[in-house]
């Protein structure tokens, strides 16, 4: 067998890790990988959508799950670490899995610095919805639980031998396909438009180090 990281004759048949990346703009290749989880999450659920007759979301709902969640934590802590600097502070984010957290810290940065040239609060609130709708819907369930998303990642709890909320219940946990692949794109929308903000004034502003 080929060694894995290596070439394959079929230039179309690579992926290059470092391809989109840049050695020094560390926050930028925070958005790169955050992009490549969201597409991925994408590409899993249309696969789904255009096919599950052997019920194969069933399974694949896991990795989606999980997908999504990579996606806003790097976003939420690349738009914490460009707000932190455009304020003037030498923090770039909290050491932390817990999106929900990390989101109410961007957004009171964001509220701190301001959103836009000319656009409305009104609009700016319009925009979190999908995001925050998300956060709110996971939030009632089980906060505990929710709180590092380990339930699309481990069928336990961090406690010995108990099982996650989709386990233990006997009825049917069901996820809507429809709705996770517009729940995905606006939480995509949202996100990737507020990095490229701040990310675009902080270059402006030349305050990137």
């Amino acid at each position: 067998m080929s060694e894995l990281f290596d070439y394959n004759n079929d230039i179309s048949k690579n992926a290059i890790l470092n391809w989109r990346t840049e050695r020094y703009d560390p926050i930028n290749n925070m958005e790169v990988v955050a992009k490549g989880y969201m597409e991925g999450a994408k590409i899993l659920v249309d696969e789904c959508l255009a096919d599950n007759s052997h019920n194969k979301a069933d399974a694949i709902i896991f990795p989606v799950f999980f997908l999504l969640h990579q996606e806003i934590e790097l976003y939420t802590k690349a738009i914490c670490w460009l707000t932190n600097s455009l304020l003037g502070s030498k923090e770039k984010f909290k050491k932390t899995h817990d999106i929900d957290e990390l989101w109410k810290i961007a957004k009171n940065n964001i509220e701190k610095y301001g959103f836009g040239i000319g656009r409305e609060e009104k609009e700016f609130k319009n925009m979190i919805k999908g995001l925050e709708g998300y956060l709110e819907e996971l939030r009632k369930k089980d906060y505990q639980i929710f709180k590092n998303m380990d339930f699309s990642r481990y069928p336990l709890t961090r406690k010995p031998m108990d099982h996650q909320f989709y386990v233990k219940d006997l009825n049917n946990v069901v996820v809507d396909l429809e709705v996770m692949k517009e729940t995905i794109t606006d939480i995509s929308d949202c996100l990737n438009r507020l990095f490229w903000y701040y990310y675009n004034k902080l270059y402006e502003n030349d305050e990137y180090e």
